[in-house]
């Protein structure tokens, strides 16, 4: 996992030379690859390729990048892992390749020069990467299809740039700094920014699953979708024979998973937030190495002998997988000494991230380079209470909207509770529990739709919030009849919330400590091996099917254990240390903070 940069362009008018704003660019970059930084720029052309390389995979420096084809056509610059990198060397091997190194970046080159974009399909892994073809004086551009892996674009007057984090971007100064009301908008209400778009008006990000090409002659750049996940949950489910056994077949699929992202050249261990994703991801990695497993907890004197304190689940977990427990006990003073180093850190503004920040922390102290974490159980094992309560209010708001002396009535009592709870979602209840991306929205706001427009805000962003329809986030394609609405959440969960918050944040708040997160329950193979039995994994209570793929079994009071979530007294620290009264919203807090380091950054840069 690394940082990388890039910039391509049909003609140069700026003051300082490509490789002058790649300098910046990756020196932006650093704490994504500590190990190695590496600077390619084509002699004839105004082509520049920047590296930060974080060594996992044969740390050698001969994988060190950019890395060039044996011909000097192809130059790469790769952030991710290929986990099933070996079988394919084994084919281009066969056809001939002869490799030089044994990193999975070099598999990654040869790949798509014999294969293209076709290729991509075969690659099982987190990536994205930019490959510069000589010969066409082309850029192709490729990001994994859950979107594990950040990529942001802008596009020049004459060209592209491209980098892993906005702020690195930024760091280039040839990027307008216009911030883009709707996606000040959008963090509001749901505490990210949802993809493609950014803080800033002209930087946006290369969507998951997606392929784009520059065209360094015509100045032409395109971006086409070569895998959606979406379809997972609109599979057909096929008919199984009798003596099938689903139990057994998920712990296949979920080993085969573990066994690929296990897969270093250097220290590894596991993320123990005392839950079951955790614990599964734990016990099943305990079954496959014999090598001693670290996990790192995060604790918070705060939260001593509440549900909200990780610590006794994890160490129940360790003490079962027999697993050496770091655990690290994160107090006020130590954020207030961290709070402009996790900003900094921070890429876009979030309401999370900053537990993953933490936690990453703790794994470097424990001498770590690679985590392994139990995101996406929740998505693929349709873990949150949501999935089942959610399509219960969206049945019977439906029926009550098609009543209007009930509606009425429930609308004056709905409106009683808002006043009486301060929590003003419920007085939006009727308009957006009709559907169950409506639903869900409501449910997902970290800041309820009506305050938002009430805000003081400027004329711009005034004319683009009455533009605004905030649904249409929402990417479904399953219909919304009761068979299928939790499906239809567990999609939009994935392509929204899972992609645009949880794992934006795990990249960046882990890349701050040169640490590599990696996620076996976010996998596109897995996806593909367990979508044809959602249908079944769906009606399953409490993701049994998941907690019961163990030999050594998880202890009831993990397995049975109420689900919580994972907090952090952050917003008391804050409020209590900074002079944010507590009713101020949290969003307008992180903001402030953010904009702030953004501030730092262009001074600096």
């Amino acid at each position: 996992m690394c940082g990388i940069g890039g910039i391509a362009s049909t003609s140069w008018n700026y003051s300082d030379s490509p490789n002058e704003v790649m300098t910046r660019v990756s020196t932006a970059l650093k704490v994504r690859g500590p190990d190695a930084s590496g600077l390619w720029s084509c002699p004839t052309d105004f082509v520049c390729l920047a590296h930060r390389r974080l060594s996992i995979l044969d740390v050698d420096h001969r994988s060190d990048q950019p890395l060039s084809s044996d011909d000097g056509r192809f130059i790469i610059v790769f952030n991710g892992e290929i986990y099933n990198y070996k079988e394919l060397r084994y084919s281009l091997e066969a056809q001939g390749i002869k490799f030089k190194t044994n990193s999975d970046t070099e598999v990654l080159l040869y790949h798509f020069c014999m294969h293209g974009v076709a290729g991509l399909a075969q690659l099982r892994g987190m990536f994205s990467f930019v490959i510069y073809d000589n010969a066409e004086r082309r850029l192709h551009l490729a990001r994994d299809p859950y979107g594990i892996k950040p990529l942001y674009y802008s596009i020049l007057k004459n060209g592209l740039i491209f980098a892993s984090q906005v702020k690195s971007l930024l760091a280039s100064k040839i990027i307008p700094l216009t911030r883009d009301y709707a996606s000040k908008v959008a963090f509001h209400l749901l505490g990210s920014v949802p993809e493609p778009d950014t803080w800033f008006k002209d930087i946006k990000a290369l969507p998951a699953g997606c392929y784009a090409s520059f065209e360094l002659s015509s100045g032409k750049f395109e971006i086409s979708k070569i895998e959606d996940i979406s379809i997972a949950w609109l599979e057909k489910y096929p008919s199984t024979s009798a003596d099938f056994n689903l139990q057994a077949y998920i712990r296949d699929c979920l080993l085969e998973s573990i066994r690929y992202h296990s897969k270093a050249d250097v220290p590894f261990g596991v993320f123990l937030s005392g839950g079951i994703d955790s614990g599964v991801v734990a016990g099943l990695l305990s079954e496959l190495t014999e090598q001693s497993i670290i996990g790192v907890t995060i604790a918070y004197n705060e939260y001593k002998g509440q549900k909200e304190d990780e610590a006794p689940g994890a160490g129940i977990i360790a003490k079962q997988f027999s697993i050496k427990h770091h655990i690290k006990i994160v107090s006020k003073s130590d954020f207030v000494n961290d709070m402009d180093s996790i900003f900094s850190s921070m890429d876009q503004p979030s309401v999370d991230g900053i537990n993953t920040w933490y936690a990453s922390k703790a794994a470097k102290e424990a001498g770590l380079k690679v985590v392994l974490s139990g995101i996406g159980g929740d998505e693929l094992f349709f873990g949150y209470d949501s999935f089942r309560s959610l399509p219960l209010a969206v049945r019977i708001t439906s029926l009550i909207n098609k009543a209007p002396i009930i509606a009425g009535t429930l609308s004056y009592l709905l409106a009683l509770i808002s006043d009486y709870t301060k929590n003003r979602k419920w007085g939006e209840v009727l308009e957006f529990c009709n559907t169950i991306q409506g639903a869900w929205f409501l449910k997902r706001c970290v800041s309820d739709p009506q305050s938002i427009s009430e805000r003081p805000l400027e004329p711009k962003e005034l004319r683009h919030l009455l533009q605004f329809d905030p649904i249409h986030w929402v990417n479904l394609q399953v219909e919304n009849q009761s068979p299928v609405c939790s499906l239809a959440l567990a999609q939009i969960e994935s392509v929204t919330y899972l992609k645009n918050q949880l794992l934006r944040d795990s990249d960046w708040a882990s890349m701050a400590h040169g640490v590599e997160l990696r996620c076996p329950l976010v996998d596109v193979k897995l996806l593909a091996s367990l979508s044809g039995h959602f249908d079944q994994i769906a009606k399953s209570k409490g993701k049994s099917l998941m907690a019961n793929s163990l030999f050594k079994k998880l202890p009831d009071a993990i397995s049975k254990k109420k689900k919580t979530g994972f907090s952090i007294p952050i917003r008391n620290w804050m409020s209590s240390n900074n002079s944010h009264p507590s009713s101020e919203p949290w969003t307008e807090v992180i903001e402030k903070h953010y904009e702030d380091s953004i501030r730092k950054l262009t001074e600096n840069a």
